[in-house]
């Protein structure tokens, strides 16, 4: 009898895209990232923490959907960097209209003019929400910086070793560490441009390579405009991540002798374009860089290197549960810091033999290995205060090195690991397992005899047992995924509850208390109206709306003159002189005669005074809002507002 054949036939347009996506391997590494970053996009999926019960309209019926819980210590996030995002998506603009301060803040992030309003593309993408729904652009822009990252990082690895998931590697371990969740992703936010900058210059010098000038210019425009915008992010980060990147891919195009001097060539003229972006968008911001370089904080601080515990340095493993422990003299952000732990299994590796399968990846690694080793030892060894002169280098705390040289020891990893022998001899492994355990060992300990008290026994020998029999699967099969595999799983486990994931913009755009300040934002910013509150959370829900109030951050300088009218006492200087993110807060005294200044820490000047008092010396302020009933004679109650789940009074000022 014939047999039959019952195999079902294949579907045409399912053989065409199989063997579209076999033909281009590529294509499934830039599709995948965009199609998961569009659907955030079109949910209005964030993790910011404005749904924190400070900035909800009533704690008790949040509005929105939210996964989590929203954390407290993240007050930069929730009270200032995503308010003031969403104010410039609500209103298209980034001028800052508190009289107090001398601008909006470029070096921090905000455009003020065309040329900065193109090297900060992604601020200035936040227009769009006086179009699109606000929801959506804000996602667009929280998430931008990671769907770069994942979609250069590959590319970039691709050209250094040849494997582009050893770039994949690289871009989970930056992004799912203790220091980069608890800092609201503020490391991947930078490296994200760094990347993508990087991986623009390798296609930029190789089209010059083959003297296809016009595109290698073209390409060189977005290269130069990404490094750039990394000058203008959080500088401490930056001036440690940036060049563990940059560096390495420079060197490799170098490398090669053929083509060292049209590489220099094409590097160079990016480079010079890069810095023509920089120097421009200073020299519009000259006034403000004079305020913040004159201010007391944070303008006259300058580092050194110094020792840092060994908890705070390698003990990100044993963070598990950070969200729950109780931290002792400080807070969950600033004792994180990445997988610093990872520096041993790079030079365990590296005694071992590298085997590198090119020039251009052996000097990206001699790079790696020197950047890492400048910030490590800057946050190890005690420099001496000749140190603080030191350009750039004075601008780093060793705290924020540590923070931050764990992305760059990621990246320095993934380079070793496509180097290593297939596999690794019985000694080395054995060696290096008991290095890399022992250290966490040692820096859990220190962790729990004194920062972290809660931290047991059983959570030491977690992150003990975790990191050597993940060291001991890289080290013993380096081309094997098993190991790479279970440091992604406990990566993840790590952090994944640490930030809450959130649907939409809650109660910071939806609840009626939104909607009043933007109406009322509209009409101030018609008339030339300011605000003033002394409520922290409508000081955020204030920025979100686009109503200009003289409680928003101080993010470049102060205004001299204008604290001057405020309190004419020049000894009072040092109290106001501040800059880089101060927060003004202000108590209200109807009795209050004077205005009063404070600074409960370096970066908050409190004001008390009356509402009367202050008015007369603020042109403008005409709204003030208040925890407590007030009945200064300048005022006219105006109705009242609900927030966190207390009234907030509304008055208006007769000057």
């Amino acid at each position: 009898m014939a047999s039959t054949d019952i195999t079902a036939p294949l579907n045409p347009w399912r053989q065409r895209l199989h063997s579209w996506f076999t033909a281009h391997p590529a294509t499934l590494w830039i599709t995948v990232p965009i199609v998961i970053y569009l659907v955030f996009v079109c949910l209005g999926v964030t993790q910011s923490s404005i749904g924190i019960d400070l900035l909800r309209q009533d704690p008790s019926a949040p509005m929105g959907f939210q996964i989590g819980v929203a954390r407290p210590i993240r007050s930069d996030e929730f009270l200032t960097g995503t308010p003031t995002a969403l104010g410039i998506a609500e209103t298209g603009q980034t001028t800052d209209l508190n009289p107090l301060t001398s601008g909006a803040g470029v070096l921090s992030g905000y455009p003020t003019d065309p040329i900065s309003s193109i090297v900060l593309f992604d601020r200035s993408l936040l227009r769009l929400g006086t179009i699109l729904p606000v929801a959506s652009v804000f996602s667009a822009y929280w998430w931008l910086p990671t769907l770069l990252l994942t979609l250069a990082l590959p590319a970039l690895f691709r050209f250094l070793t040849g494997n582009r998931w050893l770039g994949l590697f690289a871009a989970v371990l930056m992004f799912a560490n203790p220091s980069n969740v608890w800092w609201s992703f503020l490391p991947t936010n930078i490296l994200g441009y760094a990347v993508a900058g990087c991986f623009c210059l390798v296609a930029a010098t190789q089209a010059w390579r083959r003297r296809a000038y016009l595109r290698s210019v073209l390409l060189m425009v977005p290269t130069s405009v990404l490094l750039a915008h990394t000058v203008f992010q959080y500088q401490p980060y930056a001036i440690v991540m940036v060049p563990g990147v940059l560096l390495p891919t420079v060197v490799a195009l170098w490398a090669k002798t053929k083509t060292r001097v049209s590489s220099l060539i094409a590097v160079g003229i990016a480079g010079i374009l890069t810095l023509a972006w920089v120097g421009v968008v200073l020299i519009q911001a000259h006034s403000e860089l004079s305020a913040l370089t004159d201010t007391v904080y944070p303008g006259s601080r300058r580092s050194t290197g110094f020792p840092s515990s060994p908890g705070s340095l390698f003990g990100a493993p044993a963070l598990f549960d950070l969200g729950h422990a109780s931290v002792v003299g400080s807070n969950q952000s600033e004792i994180t810091s990445g997988y610093n732990i990872f520096i041993v299994l790079a030079l365990v590796l590296a005694l071992s033999g590298l085997r590198f399968t090119s020039r251009r990846l052996a000097w990206a690694w001699r790079a790696g290995v020197g950047v890492c080793g400048v910030w490590l030892a800057w946050c190890m060894v005690f420099t001496g205060n000749w140190s603080a002169r030191l350009p750039l280098f004075n601008l780093v705390p060793p705290a924020r090195a540590r923070q931050s040289v764990g992305e760059v020891i990621a990246f320095l990893l993934c380079l070793t690991l496509a180097a290593a022998p297939k596999k690794g001899k019985p000694r080395i492994v054995l060696m290096g397992t008991l290095i890399a355990a022992g250290i966490t060992a040692w820096a859990a300990s220190d962790l729990s005899a004194g920062i972290i008290p809660s931290l047991s026994f059983r959570d030491i020998a977690v992150a003990t047992v975790g990191v050597g029999v993940v060291s001991a699967l890289l080290l013993w099969r380096p081309r094997l995924w098993v190991g790479y595999g279970l440091t992604v799983l406990l990566s993840a486990a790590t952090v994944i509850t640490v930030n809450p994931i959130l649907f939409g913009l809650g109660d910071l755009y939806t609840s009626s208390t939104a909607v009043y300040f933007r109406d009322a934002g509209l009409q101030a910013r018609q008339t030339g109206q300011l605000w003033a509150t002394d409520d922290t959370g409508l000081i955020a829900v204030m920025a979100a709306s686009g109503v200009p109030t003289i409680n928003s951050r101080i993010l470049s300088g102060p205004n001299h003159a204008a604290w001057s009218r405020l309190d004419p006492n020049p000894q009072d200087s040092d109290l106001w002189n501040r800059g880089g993110g101060t927060h003004i807060w202000i108590q209200w005294d109807d009795a209050a005669t004077d205005v009063s200044l404070s600074n409960p820490s370096p970066d908050v000047i409190i004001i008390d005074s009356s509402p009367c008092v202050l008015a007369a010396r603020i042109p403008n302020l005409e709204m003030i809002t208040s925890h407590q009933p007030l009945d200064a004679s300048c005022l006219t109650p105006a109705g009242s507002v609900e927030w966190g789940g207390q009234t907030n009074y509304v008055y208006s000022v007769n000057q």
